[in-house]
């Protein structure tokens, strides 16, 4: 009994998850090679001007609108970060999110997705 309990919590806590889609467009004609998941990936708002790099695709980012997610950029940047290192790039580039035109104080609003477009970059030195 104890074991359904644990399962169905965790089938539970999985369906709370946000889902997460990507739109990318690639730029450029060069393909890297993917790193591996959990690769220290640096996030910025703006491309380094001090290190030489070239962008690798746009992504624009959203969660489903099936369910209630919440509504911070911070809670997709896991699979944010996943989908940079698949592409080969070492950063992302954040240039806006909107999380859905809920209230400040409501972290939690019923089916507003949470979208954002980035920049992947990579690392030319």
């Amino acid at each position: 009994m104890k074991a359904i309990c644990v399962l169905a919590l965790g089938l539970l806590w999985l369906g709370c998850a946000p889902r997460v889609h990507f739109d990318v467009t690639p730029l450029g004609g060069r393909k890297y090679e993917s790193r591996p998941s959990g690769s220290e990936v640096l996030i910025f708002t703006e491309i380094p001007k001090d290190r030489k790099c070239v962008e690798l695709a746009l992504l624009a980012v959203s969660t489903d609108m099936d369910s209630f997610t919440k509504k911070d950029f911070g809670s997709l940047l896991p699979k944010v970060k996943n989908k940079v290192c698949e592409l080969g790039g070492d950063a992302v580039v954040v240039k806006s999110v909107d999380l859905g035109g809920i209230d400040v104080g409501d972290k939690y609003a019923s089916k507003t997705p949470t979208r954002a477009l980035c920049s992947v970059i990579k690392f030319v030195d």
